[in-house]
């Protein structure tokens, strides 16, 4: 039997740093899916909090085409993170309950990045906490 759920072909890979755009970001993914059944199945896709599994964006219905490829754009994804990006198959009318899970992308962030380059000034040691 071959592998069942919905594998990401193209989009961000885990650990990157999607670039905001007025404190929100885009995700786009491209991919295939396998269902172990004859039925059809629907690729569905989320970002969800890494720290906790809190739904930052719901389950999103991907767009099909032919062959069993799908594509899903995750919008305004709010600056901050680290995030998960999860997939699934579902070959039911109903809820999103028993779906068939598929690939993931994990430690997602939006925001903006900044090089420090230098010599001693850039060694990082500060006075108070922060969270990065």
């Amino acid at each position: 039997m071959d592998q069942t759920g919905a594998f990401i072909k193209a989009g961000p890979q885990s650990w990157q740093i999607l670039q905001q755009r007025g404190g929100t970001a885009d995700i786009v993914l491209e991919g295939s899916w396998q269902a172990d059944s004859d039925t059809a199945g629907r690729v569905h896709a989320r970002v969800v909090r890494e720290d906790t599994g809190e739904s930052v964006l719901p389950w999103t219905q991907a767009e099909h085409f032919g062959g069993n490829l799908w594509k899903a754009v995750l919008r305004g994804v709010p600056a901050g993170g680290l995030y998960r990006v999860e997939t699934c198959v579902s070959t039911g009318g109903g809820a999103l309950d028993w779906p068939t899970r598929g690939d993931m992308i994990h430690h997602l962030a939006v925001g903006d990045l900044y090089v420090i380059a230098g010599q001693s000034n850039s060694a990082g040691y500060g006075k108070d906490p922060v969270y990065d």
